[in-house]
């Protein structure tokens, strides 16, 4: 009954009567609640009730260490999950780990890392899971979760305070928290901003640029000539244009048969007809191309809060239609620190940024709250998952990153 009530209602009244409010004091985990849930355990199972999947969860009481071997499968359907998981994957080959990616997201595993809409963690000993995107269940927020259960994952990963905030919100429901809980650690790829391959690879990119100001086009989805609105729009000003395309799943094919013939069109269209216009390839990682640009202009993609990994502003233009319904739908673009436009105003937008660069520095400053321990966040992740794994507590540092519920359940303990 909570579950069903607390998701059909909650982000309509922004209250909650079934549940209290937990506020720093209050700690759940003591001697006495494991001495509680041990007794719920023992008569539960003598009277024959069944409570609700992973009711113990709530009380997060130790465990013992897992039969694990030291092997990590990074389960990844496209380039962007690819590029997602694999710092992940390069700092655990550092600590003697085997690792192995694979397209096959049933294949088993002994660690198994996702970040896809749908997984199968059930096919892993342990499990780890992160956010597919930084825009991911925009349209739901903050209860992304009540489409997409974290309830059957071991390890729980977010990048910083704002996801942080939503999952707390939502943290009292059975499904929305993973075994071991959910840890606000950081989002992998920001460990490589400031790397020395990143900057020379953009380097070497950026020496046969034309002008000094770069603007980034790079939509979630390539339809209705987004590409071509783009190109008329700024082709003539002082400023260098790149172009990355997505690399096309299973699933946008589906969506949009055709796409990929889409992308040859618009590239075959555009593609040596202007001399400051440039292609990177769609392989290739889009924090390549968020380095070497000033601004990014896309429709919804979450590479607009990538970007502020780079402290660079991002331009939506919101009346882009986005093809994954039919009819099609504007683009949605809720977040305060992205400049907001159309496709008729897009020229303008972009020359107002040139000419004064201070008007979006409110913007950038608006989401320096979004990820944190940039730098460390792959290290943190392995030191978890080790803990875990070795039924030890994690030490006070990562501690200070561990999320709890806003709220709980009212029960015999509570």
């Amino acid at each position: 009954m909570y579950d069903s009530l607390s998701d059909a209602r909650i982000h309509f009244i922004n209250q909650v009567y079934s549940i209290k409010r937990v506020y720093k004091e209050y700690d759940q985990r003591n001697d006495l609640t494991e001495k509680y849930v041990k007794y719920v355990k023992e008569y539960t199972q003598s009277h024959d009730i069944a409570l609700f999947n992973g009711w113990e969860r709530l009380y997060e009481c130790n465990h013992e260490s897992l039969k694990v071997d030291k092997e990590i499968t990074i389960y990844y359907s496209d380039k962007g999950e690819y590029y997602n998981l694999k710092p992940i994957a390069d700092e655990a080959f550092r600590r003697g780990y085997k690792c192995k990616f694979t397209t096959d997201l049933q294949d088993e595993s002994e660690i198994g890392i996702y970040c896809q809409h749908t997984c199968y963690p059930e096919n892993a000993k342990f499990s780890v899971i992160l956010l597919h995107d930084m825009a991911q269940g925009h349209d739901i927020w903050p209860n992304l979760w009540g489409a997409e259960h974290w309830d059957h994952f071991d390890l729980g990963i977010l990048p910083g305070k704002i996801w942080g905030s939503r999952w707390s919100q939502c943290a009292f429901m059975s499904y929305v928290r993973p075994r071991f809980g959910t840890w606000m650690i950081g989002y992998p790829k920001a460990d490589i901003v400031h790397s020395d391959e990143l900057i020379q690879k953009a380097a070497s990119i950026k020496s046969d640029f034309k002008y000094q100001f770069t603007v980034l086009y790079a939509p979630s989805w390539e339809n209705n000539g987004k590409e071509d609105d783009f190109v008329s729009a700024l082709s003539d000003l002082p400023i260098n244009m790149v172009i990355k395309q997505g690399q096309p799943n299973e699933e946008v094919l589906r969506i949009v048969p055709g796409y990929d013939k889409n992308l040859e069109e618009m590239r075959k269209k555009h593609e040596g007809k202007y001399d400051n216009l440039y292609y990177i390839e769609p392989e290739e990682s889009i924090f390549v191309a968020l380095e070497l640009c000033d601004v990014a202009v896309s429709d919804e993609s979450s590479i607009m809060t990538e970007n502020l990994l780079f402290e660079k502003p991002s331009v939506a233009v919101v009346d882009w239609p986005i093809p994954d319904r039919n009819p099609p739908r504007n683009a949605v673009v809720p977040y305060d620190y992205v400049y907001k436009t159309t496709k008729d105003h897009l020229r303008e937008s972009i020359t107002e940024m040139l000419n004064n660069p201070h008007v979006y520095d409110r913007y950038v400053e608006i989401g320096k709250q979004f990820f944190m321990n940039v730098g460390n966040t792959c290290s943190d992740i392995m030191d978890l998952i080790e803990s875990c794994i070795e039924g030890k507590e994690p030490n006070n540092r990562l501690m200070q990153y561990k999320l709890r519920s806003k709220y709980c359940y009212i029960d015999l303990w509570s």
